[in-house]
C-alpha cells in the first residue's frame, strides 16, 4: 500500500527541517524510495530545536516538526 504519513525520529533539527538522527542514514534511505506526496514529520521537544544542522546530499528534511509549545512547517 501506499504510505501518506512518516513519524521520523530525531535528535536535533532546525527550522528548515534538517534533522541529526543517529548517524547510519537508515532513515534517509528509506525517505529516498517513498512517493513525493508522502508527508514527513517530526515529533520534537522544545529543547531539540537548533539554529542550524549541517546537512548534506543525502540528508532529507522534515516537512513539519511539532514540539510541545509550536508547529514549525518547513517545507
Amino acid at each position: 500500500g501506499n504510505i501518506d504519513l512518516i513519524i521520523v525520529p530525531g535528535v536535533a533539527f532546525d527550522s528548515d527541517g534538517n534533522r541529526i538522527g543517529r548517524g547510519f542514514g537508515y532513515y534517509d534511505n528509506f525517505l529516498r524510495k517513498v512517493r513525493p506526496s508522502t508527508k514527513i514529520i517530526a515529533l520534537a521537544f522544545e529543547m531539540q530545536i537548533v539554529k542550524k544542522v549541517l546537512t548534506d546530499k543525502n540528508d532529507i528534511p522534515v516537512h513539519k516538526i511539532i514540539t510541545e509549545k509550536r508547529i514549525i512547517n518547513s517545507i
